[in-house]
């Protein structure tokens, strides 16, 4: 009897294991598909433990979706040290955010500019992000651009955005508004939301472009829709102003209201400043003035001066609550810190109007004021009754008392 004995040539058996991996991560995708998890998970396991980059990258994929961070890492860490772009970036974002790990700008960078320098379209926008906000290194304007710049001609969206940017305000590079919208319009064309509102807003001023109200509205429509808090409020501005399109309270309200729930940092408070402000004023809705300070407040917290303003003005009005000059004046100083012109007068207004009631009071008859006292002050005083409300009634008393005695003269703290 002759046996055969088979061979085989050498690196054939590392291929044959090679196309084994790759079958078991096609079926393990095939099986995700048929929403069977458990059989997926047992091939990825296989084609990953293998060494398989593509199953490595998608078993951190699955851990990460699941919020199993540390699981994800791991198997991130390993694809990325094989030179797997999206693994390197997820975890580079990893340590920027903390997510399984101590936050670590430096490390997330490491991660960023070694898939930067492999000209990854993606990283080489992180590291000009890097250097823009100062994560993990220096801020370099100069340096942000540089890397935007790599992105952007690799096609990146976000990258191109941010070269936009960076011409429009100058930073890192000659301020040139027409270079500008020409980022913005190759990165709005992708689809890049942020950038559509900036290339709106380019058509809206004319900056960089022939003013354009229809094409700007075009693409602050676009932005809007795509659920982008600043055009929505600008949307929602422009219904209330009726310029750019009909007005109409009702929409400029709804639009408002979606930019405020976002609570978007990048909206920097007005959505909620104007959703308070038409709450207080009655505008697309019926007034409430709880609905309108609560949304101020949170327009508030992003520091926006008009809301601060407005929030001093329902104190010292009493609006929706008991007139209060001290917290008026606390909110329109907070205002008038932040820029608001028009909290400076009202303070100005304010302490004029308390000086002279000082004045007046001063001129009414010590025994007046000594009833007055006996009859309200005491009396209020012991049932806890708010200092304002003391001071109103103390004020009726004098009014009622000097009226007796005097007649028809005018009282001084009417004149």
């Amino acid at each position: 009897m002759v046996i055969a004995l088979l061979w085989l040539p050498p690196g054939a058996k590392a291929q044959q294991s090679a196309t084994s991996d790759q079958d078991n991560y096609q079926k393990a995708l095939q099986a995700f598909d048929r929403k069977d998890e458990s059989s997926a998970l047992v091939l990825l396991q296989q084609a990953a433990n293998h060494g398989y980059p593509p199953a490595q990258l998608r078993l951190g994929q699955y851990y990460r979706s699941k919020k199993e961070y540390g699981q994800a890492n791991a198997w991130l860490r390993k694809a990325a040290e094989q030179n797997e772009a999206t693994a390197g970036l997820l975890l580079g974002l990893s340590y920027t955010l903390g997510l399984g790990v101590e936050p670590d700008d430096r490390e997330a960078l490491r991660w960023y500019r070694k898939f930067a320098e492999r000209a990854e379209p993606k990283a080489e926008y992180m590291v000009g992000s890097s250097y823009e906000q100062g994560a993990g290194v220096a801020v370099d304007y100069s340096e942000a651009v540089r890397w935007f710049r790599r992105g952007a001609d690799h096609g990146n969206a976000d990258a191109q955005c941010r070269l936009g940017v960076a011409y429009e305000f100058g930073r890192g590079v000659a301020k040139d508004n027409a270079e500008a919208v020409r980022w913005y319009r190759q990165s709005a064309g992708q689809g890049n939301v942020p950038c559509q509102y900036r290339l709106g807003t380019m058509y809206k001023d004319g900056f960089g472009v022939d003013k354009d109200d229809k094409v700007a509205t075009e693409w602050l429509m676009k932005a809007a829709e795509r659920g982008y808090a600043p055009a929505q409020t600008l949307i929602g501005w422009y219904y209330q102003d009726g310029r750019y399109f009909p007005r109409d309270l009702a929409k400029a309200f709804d639009w408002c209201r979606k930019a405020a729930e976002q609570d978007d940092p990048d909206d920097e408070g007005k959505g909620a400043a104007m959703l308070g402000a038409m709450y207080e004023a009655g505008q697309g809705v019926s007034p409430d003035y709880a609905q309108a300070m609560a949304w101020l407040l949170k327009a508030a917290k992003h520091n926006n001066d008009a809301a601060m303003y407005e929030i001093g003005l329902l104190y010292e009005k009493g609006l929706g609550g008991p007139i209060d000059f001290g917290k008026a004046v606390t909110w329109y100083q907070k205002a008038a810190e932040a820029g608001n012109d028009r909290a400076k007068e009202r303070i100005k207004t304010l302490q004029v109007r308390t000086r002279g009631a000082q004045q007046a009071k001063a001129t009414i008859p010590g025994g007046l004021q000594a009833r007055c006292f006996l009859e309200v002050d005491t009396d209020a005083l012991q049932a806890k009754v708010p200092q304002k409300e003391i001071e109103r009634r103390h004020d009726e008393c004098l009014r009622k008392h000097w009226k007796r005695l005097n007649g028809t003269a005018p009282f001084p703290l009417d004149q």
